[in-house]
């Protein structure tokens, strides 16, 4: 009797074995036939789509004309107010880079640049070739964020040479003041809806338009900000994320000019512990200070224009060169000029200044106050900025943080719902870089995040400022993320090779070994 029950025991699991592997078999066949059918849909969709579609343009300026000759490019319409579907119109310019697989994955990768203010269309087109291994079946979207690029209703003339010559901090914020009423007055839009949390809406939009079933995100500087609000208001329309530089609301201009200076100690300190920039430099952060206070009030000094190649005057003040060092700071090369370009300021040589330039292009700046004067000044106390205004460890306070506060006083904003500003929670894959030099969005923020994404991973490059997607192994883990979705096989020990290098202590460089 107990054999027999053993027996009929072991054929009732033998049957429910067999049902669970075929209800296992059919859910694969169901998911397979599903990624079958979101890439056929996309095929569809495109092929539907060709008449809209046409070549990209391009001119002399045109970064890998190449590249963007095999594009296709569409204008993409949507409302200004998404509460007013039937009000003013605004146009987004959308570049498709089409994989090189005839038929691709359903999800492309779409690339979010920073700024705020940057077009992906224009600013985006040089690190394409990062991202080769990825276009291979996948496209590769790039959308100017509404308020950026040719189609922007911020078309205004900022007249930089006058502001850069400004010879006082008053001077200058009453310059900007009087561009941005100009550019009010000239502008058909209505600044306070070019924000974060609008641009994601255009962005899933545009997704659901093109045919495209999900979305893998990557984002550097503020391009992270956008790619996380998509996550939180869109999480079943993201696949994976990758985010490089975070830079969360709340951190422009204040917390930046914060990090800026900590950024510059760091590099003081790395000098005064490296031998050879210790023996060369031994006096550096005293020269600093004196060159801080040299410079308090504006010296006339003659540099050689770096577009002309004539000599021209200007006015060289203590904030024109936290300016030019913070500008150094974005970029792991020239951070390691940083202490010869302090030493030859403070012997005279001033030719050095106009060499400078920011590894980040402005982009619009309209946009740019439409975000920050909406997701970043709020956030911010009064008491903290009276207090920021006389602390010396703030960096460029006139230039970075006074101009946008006098800024948000004429430029349009309005109230954001308080979700947008709450952490992000999700259990989606999030790859997080950060680097160890960066002056503006550290670590910190990248940790910040990290802690309310549940299936994220961390990673912080050595000796690297801000971005680390084009050094070392960068690309080629995101390239294997992206194709597989998997954080905890990637590995990464090849990012350790990377690490701070060594200062230039001449116009030649630096005697070290490695250099």
């Amino acid at each position: 009797m107990k054999a027999q029950t053993n027996k009929k025991l072991r054929q009732t699991l033998r049957g429910l074995s067999t049902v669970v592997m075929l209800l296992y078999l059919a859910a694969c066949e169901q998911g397979i036939d599903t990624h079958k059918q979101a890439m056929l849909n996309l095929q569809t969709r495109t092929q539907e789509l060709n008449a809209e579609f046409q070549p990209c343009t391009r001119d002399s300026t045109t970064a890998l004309p190449a590249l963007v000759a095999r594009s296709r490019c569409l204008v993409f319409s949507t409302a200004e107010n998404p509460a007013a579907p039937q009000g003013r119109q605004i146009q987004l310019q959308v570049m498709v880079v089409p994989a090189i697989s005839p038929l691709p994955e359903p999800d492309p990768f779409v690339i979010l640049v920073g700024g705020p203010g940057q077009a992906a269309t224009t600013d985006a087109l040089p690190i394409l070739p990062i991202f080769q291994g990825i276009s291979g079946n996948r496209d590769i979207v790039l959308i100017d964020q509404r308020g950026t690029g040719k189609l922007s209703p911020f078309n205004c003339d900022f007249g930089e040479e006058s502001t850069s010559e400004a010879s006082s901090t008053q001077l200058l914020l009453e310059i900007q003041t009087q561009y941005l009423q100009d550019c009010l007055a000239a502008i058909d839009a209505q600044p306070q809806y070019y924000t974060t949390d609008i641009a994601v809406q255009d962005l899933d939009a545009v997704r659901a338009y093109l045919g495209y079933s999900q979305l893998n995100l990557w984002g550097v500087s503020y391009g992270t900000r956008v790619a996380l609000a998509y996550l939180k208001y869109f999480p079943a329309t993201t696949r994976t994320v990758v985010i490089d530089g975070v830079a969360p609301p709340g951190i422009l201009p204040l917390q930046a000019a914060r990090d800026g200076g900590r950024a510059l100690s760091n590099v003081m300190a790395l000098c005064a512990a490296e031998l050879e920039c210790a023996a060369v430099f031994p006096l550096l952060e005293t020269h600093y200070a004196e060159l801080m206070q040299r410079f308090v009030v504006p010296v006339d000094i003659s540099v050689r224009d770096q577009t002309t190649g004539l000599m021209k005057n200007i006015d060289l003040t203590s904030a024109v060169i936290q300016s030019n060092l913070f500008m150094m700071l974005y970029s792991r090369e020239l951070t390691r000029l940083l202490p010869l370009f302090i030493e030859q300021l403070y012997q005279g040589n001033f030719q050095g200044l106009n060499a400078m330039t920011s590894t980040e292009s402005a982009g619009n700046i309209g946009m740019h106050y439409s975000v920050i004067c909406s997701e970043d000044l709020p956030l911010i106390a009064a008491a903290d900025l009276a207090a920021a205004q006389a602390d010396d460890s703030i960096f460029v306070y006139d230039l970075l943080v006074a101009s946008r506060v006098e800024g948000c006083k004429v430029w349009p904003s309005r109230t954001l719902a308080p979700d947008f500003f709450s952490p992000v929670v999700s259990d989606k894959p999030v790859l997080i870089f950060s680097a160890t030099q960066d002056p503006v969005t550290p670590q910190r923020w990248g940790d910040l995040v990290a802690a309310t994404l549940s299936n994220s991973r961390h990673l912080v490059a050595t000796g690297v400022g801000h971005g680390v997607f084009a050094y070392g192994c960068t690309a080629e883990l995101i390239t294997e993320f992206v194709d597989t979705a998997a954080l905890q096989d990637l590995d990464t020990d090849c990012l350790n090779t990377l690490a701070t290098r060594p200062f230039f202590v001449t116009t030649g460089g630096s005697a070290a070994a490695d250099d």
